[in-house]
């Protein structure tokens, strides 16, 4: 999908790395041995369908939107699930 890039920044702490580091007993490490450094980011001008459905297919809590590489906002799971129920109930 052409809106969606991924980059690399050290800024998002995923849940299957927070729980991998408690199992290992590690519950003092620091923050940045569990987060995760590589995530999808969605241009401002992207569709919200096509988001919404790429989104589906993967395991992202949410996505920052840049505008010219700067950061603008984020969309995230819950912003998501609302538009596809919306757009589900709307389709009937």
């Amino acid at each position: 999908m052409a809106s969606l890039k991924r980059i690399r920044r050290p800024q998002t702490m995923t849940r299957l790395l927070t729980i991998g580091s408690l199992r290992a007993s590690r519950a003092a490490v620091p923050v940045a041995e569990v987060m995760s450094r590589e995530f999808e980011t969605v241009a401002i001008g992207a569709g919200l369908s096509g988001v919404c459905d790429h989104a589906q297919r993967t395991l992202n809590p949410f996505y920052p939107v840049l505008e010219n590489q700067r950061f603008r906002g984020v969309i995230d799971q819950n912003s998501i699930d609302e538009f596809l129920k919306i757009r589900a109930a709307l389709a009937h």
